[in-house]
This record gives C-alpha cells, structure tokens and sequence, in this order.
C-alpha cells in the first residue's frame, strides 16, 4: 500500500542554518490508502492512482474536474489548515469563510485562482513587462512585481505562490514586499523548486542595472506569458530558511511524499509574518 505523509518541520528545528537539532516531527495522514479520493480544491470527486506508472507527480494532474495538479493540491491543503477550516473540506465549499478574507495570489489562473476567483477579497495578478504595475492588461490582468507590489501595507490574510520566486531577480526584495503587505500574522504559503539536500541556494543570473547577466547556463521553466518561458534566477537550497527568518517570517515546511512515483516529493513554505525586533 502506498502511503504519504505529511510531516511539519518549523524554524525553530534549526540553527545556524545548516545544522538540525534534535525535534519530534508531526506525522499527518494525508490520504487514505493508494487513491485520493475527493480535491480539496473544487470538492469533486476523482479516483487517482498513485501507484499508476508517472513521470513527475507534482506536475502531474490529479483532479479530472479542476485540473488541478498534485502541486496545487498540497497548497490547498496548508491554506485549509492555517485558515482553521476542516481538511476534509475543500477550497470551493470553503467560500464563504475565505470571502471574509484578502488573499492574493501571484498567478492568474489555474485550480485555485479558478475556484476563488469569484469569492470577495480573492485577487490574482501577473508580470508583464509591457504593463505598468498596478494597471490591466488588455485581458484584465492585474500586472504586479513582486519586488514592487502597488498593495499597501498589513492588507493580506494570505498570499499565495507557486513555483514563481525562482524567477524574482532579488529574492530578498520580494519576500519583503510580501512581509509588507501581509497583516501581522498573516501567511505567505508558496512552492519553490526546493533541493532539499543541498545547503546553499545557488544563484544562476542576477540583474545589472537594466541587463541580465548569465552566472550559469540559461535555464527556463514553462510560463503562459511568455513562449520563450521564465528565466531561472535562483536554485533554492537548505539557506532559504535562513533567508526567510532573517527577514522576520516564522517559517514552516509541509512536506509531502509519496515514495512510489517520480516525482513524488514536494514542499509547500508556510511563512507567517512576525514582528521584526
């Protein structure tokens, strides 16, 4: 039989950055046996195999009605969670409490955007490098840099991001605007291409000035605005919680694992903002 957990790791389980100390983890079910058997996303059901051969379970689409990948799913499940909402519950069936929220997603589309997209306070957004941030594309859009958001300040219950901070030049930059416009308390819940077992983040282009300068051989990632895809700036490594703390997150890591399939491992970051001293 297949089995997952879910394991909880805080920033208090390390120090210095690189070194672990001694903790008890928290192990969660995530799922029964080998099938998921409802989204937490949309509330439908769906019967996934996760002993079926797969290429890259993270990418891969577990809900037939949603088309929400697995990826989304465990995002889904952190934002049930650190919204106090039942994990038998789904995003969709949960409309209403979130509706009373700010949430902030820095993607448009997708499973989550798709079912929040009409519940009060819910707003998405992306880069575009013709629209001027805080104005509309031609489609509606919301154009934000994360570097530079146009929000003010203690605004966001939540914000949301998935696999997007590895295309921010200045990381540090960004995860400080979010801090600015999360209210105190609030979370910032996110994925990253995580290299679990590698301790330092390694910095792949940088930007001079207005110009991108190439620290190691180009590497992009699929991306919906742009056909030549999204230039990675950064392979995140074990330093990332460092990072995170140091700009005043209290940081946890979800960790989810399926052993079986390729692919079947994923972190989703839950940062909460503290007060810095």
């Amino acid at each position: 039989m297949i089995t997952n957990w879910w394991r909880t790791i805080t920033n208090r389980a390390f120090t210095g950055g690189q070194k672990r100390v001694p903790v008890t983890p928290v192990w969660i079910p995530k799922t029964e046996g080998k099938r998921i058997k409802k989204c937490n996303i949309c509330g439908g059901k769906t019967h996934f195999d996760l002993t079926r051969p797969i290429d890259n379970l993270r990418e891969t689409e577990v809900c037939r009605q949603c088309h929400a990948i697995m990826r989304n799913m465990d995002v889904a499940q952190v934002l049930l969670l650190k919204a106090s909402l039942a994990l038998t519950t789904s995003l969709r069936e949960a409309g209403i409490i979130l509706g009373q929220m700010n949430i902030l997603e820095l993607a448009h589309g997708g499973a989550i955007g798709g079912v929040l997209l009409d519940v009060p306070g819910y707003q998405s957004s992306e880069y575009f490098d013709d629209v001027e941030p805080g104005a509309c594309s031609a489609a509606g859009i919301r154009c934000e840099d994360v570097q530079a958001l146009t929000f003010p300040e203690n605004h966001f219950d939540f914000v949301i991001s998935q696999d997007v901070f590895e295309h921010v030049p200045d990381i540090k930059q960004g995860f400080s605007e979010i801090w600015r416009v999360l209210k105190p308390g609030g979370y910032h819940v996110f994925t990253i291409p995580y290299h679990r077992n590698t301790p330092h983040s390694v910095v792949r282009a940088a930007m001079v000035g207005s110009e991108i300068k190439h620290i190691l051989e180009p590497a992009y990632h699929g991306d919906p605005v742009r056909s030549e895809g999204a230039l990675v700036f950064t392979d995140f490594g074990q330093d990332i919680r460092v990072i995170l703390t140091g700009l005043g997150f209290d940081v946890e890591l979800y960790e989810h694992y399926y052993p079986a399939p390729s692919g079947g491992y994923n972190v989703v970051f839950c940062t909460r903002k503290a007060q810095r001293e």
